[in-house]
């Protein structure tokens, strides 16, 4: 008891709840810019659940970046894969598989049973990522998910994939060339896909800059925290209108 006390003594409290935000963040501005080009979009949808399980799924993410041995980790996946379950979605079991998707991979994760190869680990999150959590927010939004909601979280899908890079393939051969061709689909989905405007050469810039960042100082320890704070930018800016 004494021990899983000092273990959450431990928790740096101050890095891991702006990073929770930032992963909420995330998720909720990409599906809200889908949403409010839909007409029928009302936000009536009670979304206050799927927030509560937003913070524990990216609780357990943070938590499994920053801090691999807290104790918290397996708690937040389990309170998570509860919320997935929270009335089934109200009929919906298409959401709420989605839902329960994504703790069921970080469990997979936190195991290391996708450790091998680390490409494998990389697309799993990305996909579980960008295509579990915004569509069912699109479907609570809009009442309905179509093929074209899910195209348009292409972008979402190579950025996060471009972003992560440096941390789910550190070490790995052929990271600079994985980063590299993720950098380069997350740059052509972006154009080919979003309208352009400033924000969007923002965007295209920062992944440029992020990039050749990258390739500069190749051996350099990135932080969790700096990489999702950019992701965060660079979708905010991808998804402007």
């Amino acid at each position: 008891m004494q021990n899983f006390v000092k273990q959450l003594k431990a928790i740096h409290w101050k890095i891991i709840i702006p990073n929770i935000l930032v992963q909420m963040i995330c998720w909720s501005y990409v599906a809200a810019s889908y949403a409010v080009n839909i007409k029928v979009s009302d936000f009536k949808a009670n979304l206050l659940v799927l927030f509560v399980y937003q913070f524990f799924v990216a609780a357990a993410i943070i938590l499994m970046s920053e801090q691999a041995n807290s104790p918290l980790i397996i708690p937040a996946l389990i309170a998570s894969a509860f919320f997935a379950f929270d009335g089934l979605w109200h009929g919906n079991v298409m959401a709420a598989g989605l839902l329960l998707m994504v703790p069921l991979c970080l469990f997979l994760i936190f195991l290391g049973i996708l450790d091998q190869p680390a490409e494998s680990q990389w697309l799993t999150y990305s996909f579980i990522y960008t295509l579990a959590i915004p569509l069912v927010m699109v479907r609570l939004i809009t009442g309905f998910v179509t093929l074209s909601s899910v195209i348009s979280l292409l972008p979402m899908l190579a950025i996060v994939a471009f972003c992560q890079s440096p941390l789910a393939l550190a070490g790995t051969n052929y990271h600079l060339l994985d980063t590299t061709i993720a950098g380069v689909v997350a740059i052509v989905l972006t154009l080919a896909m979003r309208s352009f405007g400033l924000a969007l050469v923002i965007a295209i810039l920062m992944m440029i800059g992020g990039w050749l960042f990258l390739m500069r100082y190749r051996h350099l320890q990135i932080s969790p925290a700096a990489v999702n704070f950019f992701q965060m930018l660079v979708l905010i800016f991808a998804y402007w209108h």
